[in-house]
């Protein structure tokens, strides 16, 4: 269906709120999916942020700290025909990733930085998770005396032209596995290398071992070999404490990899990515200033192998068939045993819950499973309700109470969050009877009243579209695409960000949201919710792609998400790109495409940098940026102040608050203002607004002070 669309997009209850309210919610929400992503993978996300020590690769948002890297991700630029190649360039943090001093030395690099000169294309031969990415990087960094690398995922060479570059940049082509590098890849090679001479830039490709290369091509270009997992591992660590002082983080990064019981454990790691996740699980203790020894020890029980045989043991059949005792007693043993199984799945889906929500979930969860026994021959149980106590559920679990004091909610969580997705794979790879109760349970819980429930069901659904795509998208991402509901658009992009994590899954989802910015009114609201998560970043071209498809909409809801969309972006890193890209929609023709403009501007203008929460990050921008930053955000103000419901006016409202608290802005809001008031109807509500404020501050030397810009 197009945008005449007859259908009407129905909101829940809980999903309506005031403006204000709504900035709130979606900064809930973020946090929670983040919560939840970092206990579905917990050696990948809510790491600090340090790169994966051999690729820098799926960028992530994470509380706090900025970018994550996701080890065995790729980053996705790129779009449709009837788009350009959009190259976006890595960041300052990112640079600083890629440096000698966090970089382990390889022969292929060594190859790569005597290749990368103007007018040259080389290509590194190996298979992707092993470092490749970041070696190509490292080596496109040292091209030229300025920095200045970009990456062209996704992209077809063949439609790349000479407008689409920047001269002196090297460039990062990963074409996965297009179908010309199956073919005659001479005839790419030789159009990267002309577009290579006329700009003076330089790229390297990434290709795997079954790539179509002549012998020639094969001797030419660099071979990939992974770089030792024990360096990995201690580079990793010097980058990741590299806030507490370069000697500092140098003489810790060696000693925790020196420690006796981190080098036995690195002997067994073969793949960079797997020394990558170590280290991401030291740096997510070590932070908490805990003795070496115990953080080893606890990181080294939460290797991969150890926690999926804790979850075989504990999901285990019962083996006491032939244990002493009557019948009865066996099957009051077996009706034990089904409470606690339910119990351990509830609190994998449900971990941090209150006790009520997470018990009655697991009962509910038990009669599901229940149902699709076969009990003709089963005889009278002795069971009996009191026979249950949630301290026996807790110990079989593993699990902790946090209640600490009279007055507050009881919550259960698990005590080594690593295990919960072990939980759920060995439930649902060595449980086939399981399966069907378990979908019918999250189905249900995806109902509730409960947003926390809803998304947490989700997401659980996501993890197990990784085990079983096609079945959970019969059974789930169909109904919800179907639906004009918005609370299943929500269900859906959740789950999709939740599966998209895993590397097999990530080109799918990709390809799906792309079909859906297209579609029907519900596929691209679905869409765009997906948008204004992770995904968005991950697939940051098709992400602007999409949403430049769908901001003209007629449809208030659909531009408000995009509108959320791309403020997620820009917090995730795109603060220049965003600011541009929503400069242009400031000045656009098409009123709805201006109105996205406004509902983005009053997220960007109060969005605080994740390292310093009592910052704004637009105002710094304004504060630092060169003159064509500086007018791109004054055409965002210009428009949001235009914006016939006021909406913005409590954002520059905390603009001028922020002054009052930083007087050394002054000067760069005042020429702000003095731009705004050109023109006559905006002088008069600045006027208006600043008098206002000024009768409700304590005093009133800043508001003179901007009023004299006026």
């Amino acid at each position: 269906m197009s945008e005449e669309d007859p259908h009407r997009l129905e909101a829940e209850d809980d999903e309506i709120a005031q403006p204000d309210d709504q900035l709130a919610l979606e900064n809930r929400e973020r946090m929670l999916r983040q919560e939840g992503l970092s206990r579905l993978y917990p050696a990948s996300i809510g790491a600090a942020a340090f790169g994966d020590g051999t690729a820098i690769k799926t960028q992530l948002n994470g509380p706090g700290n900025g970018r994550i890297y996701h080890a065995d991700g790729d980053i996705h630029f790129g779009g449709p025909p009837d788009e350009r190649p959009a190259p976006i360039p890595l960041n300052q943090d990112e640079l600083t990733r890629l440096t000698r001093r966090y970089i382990v030395s390889t022969e292929a690099l060594s190859t790569l930085l005597d290749a990368t000169r103007p007018g040259r294309v080389q290509a590194l031969i190996g298979p992707p998770g092993t470092g490749r990415t970041t070696v190509a990087l490292a080596a496109l960094t040292r091209f030229g005396t300025d920095a200045q690398v970009a990456i062209l995922d996704g992209a077809d060479p063949r439609r790349l032209r000479p407008s689409d570059l920047k001269p002196m940049t090297g460039y990062l082509l990963n074409p996965g596995d297009a179908d010309w590098t199956r073919g005659k890849t001479q005839v790419v090679f030789q159009h990267l290398v002309h577009l290579a001479t006329q700009t003076n830039s330089t790229f390297v490709v990434l290709l795997d071992e079954r790539a179509l290369l002549t012998p020639g091509q094969r001797t030419q270009f660099a071979i990939h070999v992974p770089p030792p997992a024990p360096h990995v591992f201690e580079r990793c660590l010097a980058f990741g404490l590299r806030d507490r002082g370069i000697e500092l983080a140098e003489t810790q990064a060696r000693h925790w990899a020196g420690h006796v019981r981190m080098r036995e454990e690195l002997n067994t790691v073969t793949r960079p990515s797997d020394a990558q996740a170590l280290a991401a699980l030291i740096l997510s203790r070590v932070r908490h200033g805990r003795a070496p020894d115990e953080v080893i020890a606890e990181v080294c029980a939460e290797r991969p192998w150890r926690l999926r045989g804790q979850a075989e043991k504990l999901l285990a059949p019962d083996q006491g068939t032939n244990a002493p005792g009557t019948p009865w007693e066996a099957a009051k043993e077996a009706k034990a045993r089904l409470y606690r199984l339910s119990f351990l799945l509830a609190l994998a889906v449900l971990d941090g819950k209150p006790m009520v929500t997470i018990t009655t979930a697991a009962l509910a969860l038990a009669d599901d499973v229940e149902a699709v026994r076969d009990g003709s021959d089963a005889p009278q149980s002795t069971w009996s309700a009191f026979d249950e106590t949630l301290t026996g559920w807790l110990d079989y679990a593993e699990a902790e109470n946090d209640h600490q004091r009279d007055g507050t909610e009881r919550r259960i969580r698990m005590r080594v969050p690593a295990l919960i997705p072990m939980l759920l794979d060995v439930a649902w790879h060595n449980h086939p009877t399981l399966r069907t109760p378990l979908t019918t349970w999250l189905e249900r819980l995806t109902q509730d009243r409960n947003p926390e429930i809803r998304m947490a069901a989700a997401q659980a659904i996501g993890k197990l579209a990784t085990y079983d795509y096609s079945a959970i998208e019969s059974h789930f991402f169909r109904p919800w695409v179907s639906s004009y509901r918005i609370g299943a658009h929500r269900l859906a992009a959740w789950a999709l960000e939740t599966a998209a994590q895993e590397p097999r899954c990530t080109e799918r989802v990709r390809m799906l949201l792309n079909a859906w910015a297209r579609g029907t009114l519900a596929q691209r609201s679905v869409a765009v919710r997906a948008y204004a998560t992770s995904l968005g970043l991950r697939y940051v071209g098709d992400t602007l792609i999409g949403l430049r498809r769908i901001a003209p909409s007629t449809r208030a809801d659909l531009r408000a998400e995009v509108a959320r969309a791309m403020a997620e972006l820009s917090r995730g890193g795109l603060h220049r790109e965003i600011v541009g890209e929503l400069a242009q929609w400031a000045r656009s023709e098409n009123d709805g495409v201006r109105t996205v403009a406004v509902e983005a501007m009053r997220r960007l203008a109060v969005i605080a940098p994740d390292r310093e929460p009592d910052q704004l990050l637009l105002l710094g921008m304004l504060a630092a940026g060169d003159r064509a930053v500086r007018t791109q955000i004054i055409d965002l103000w210009r428009n949001a102040l235009a914006d016939k419901k006021g909406r913005a006016w409590s954002a520059l409202a905390r603009w001028v608050r922020q002054v009052e608290l930083e007087p050394s802005l002054v000067a760069p809001v005042g020429h702000l203002l003095n731009r705004l008031g050109s023109e006559p109807w905006l002088r008069e509500r600045l006027f208006f607004y600043l008098k206002w404020w000024r009768s409700q501050a304590g005093s009133t030397q800043t508001f003179d002070n901007l009023l004299a810009y006026l």
